[in-house]
């Protein structure tokens, strides 16, 4: 991946913004509802014990559809996009639509700069991923953000074939449609076809391998939740929430009356962990040791012990 890249997308997206606001300003009050609903559903789902608003990092924000979503379910939401124009058009929707949303340039490569003390909650990227020149680089930077038991909304599709572009130029022959569309899928892949290696879009089995490449699990799918109306008009739209995948070490931990299978509950509940874990299936017989003897820590280095402070404690 080069810094050139990285530019050329952002700059073909600060040249289609006045075009993608205007779409979202027609688009549909039922479907914008309707998005909104499937994000509760599966943030319900995703943090069921949670009651306090989620610290949430939207990437590629675009002019604000998700993040403004978010804000009214109540979250506490910072939008980023590499886009100046994007952010632009997204903070006259989050003012339109009276909720406060954190905004900052940052592309998404780049997120680590904007981590908090304790991180976020959540990273939501809405059709983000498959425009990114690097999207393990971009997925790693985003699970490096997240909190302990932190989560990823990630929705995605195929974009661009010749079967699904035929199909659009076709119809935008038709009287009243957009006849410039074919100049405009020429126009794009020029500028970042060859910067992007997703270019065609992200199937539900490739998003998913670059979600394990880049220390996630597969996650769990929730598209079946938005209604058809809502879906895109893409070839193989997905939605999922998914979490990086951890492994605890329990080298440290030293012996003590403090049941280890009280712990792991209170792990799991917080989304840390999965019971089904190789290291708790050879460590099932055993117990936990003293809380001040804990090291653990995800995979990938995220540190997992920290749960048990908050609110979770044991013994």
């Amino acid at each position: 991946m080069t810094d050139r890249a990285i530019e050329a997308v952002r700059d073909n997206w600060t040249e289609r913004a006045a075009a993608y606001n205007d779409f979202y300003e027609r688009y549909a009050q039922d479907k914008r509802e309707a998005w909104r609903a499937v994000c509760d559903k599966a943030l319900h789902a995703a943090f069921p014990e949670r009651t306090e608003p989620l610290r949430v990092l939207d990437v590629g924000t675009g002019t604000g559809f998700l993040s403004t979503l978010l804000a009214e379910l109540g979250h506490e939401v910072t939008a980023v996009d590499p886009s100046p124009a994007m952010l632009g058009y997204a903070r006259e929707e989050a003012e339109r639509r009276g909720v406060a949303v954190r905004f900052a340039e940052c592309g998404g490569h780049d997120v680590r700069e904007l981590a908090e003390s304790g991180g976020f909650d959540l990273v939501s990227a809405r059709y983000v991923l498959w425009t990114l020149p690097d999207p393990v680089r971009a997925l790693e930077a985003w699970r490096d953000v997240l909190a302990p038991g932190g989560a990823l909304l990630l929705a995605d599709g195929v974009w661009h074939t010749w079967r699904h572009d035929a199909r659009r130029v076709l119809a935008s022959l038709r009287p009243g449609a957009d006849h410039g569309y074919l100049a405009k899928i020429l126009r794009d892949y020029r500028k970042i076809g060859r910067a992007t290696p997703n270019w065609s879009g992200l199937t539900a089995a490739k998003a998913e391998n670059l979600l394990r490449s880049a220390g996630f699990d597969a996650g769990e799918r929730v598209d079946h939740l938005l209604p058809e109306y809502a879906h895109p008009s893409s070839a193989a739209f997905h939605l999922r929430t998914s979490r990086p995948e951890w492994s605890i070490d329990l080298a440290p931990v030293r012996d003590s009356p403090t049941c280890r299978t009280e712990i792991i509950s209170v792990l799991r509940c917080r989304g840390a962990i999965s019971l089904n874990s190789p290291e708790f299936a050879a460590e099932s017989s055993r117990l936990c040791g003293d809380l001040g003897g804990f090291n653990w820590r995800g995979r990938h280095g995220g540190r997992v012990d920290g749960l048990l402070d908050q609110g979770g404690g044991v013994g």
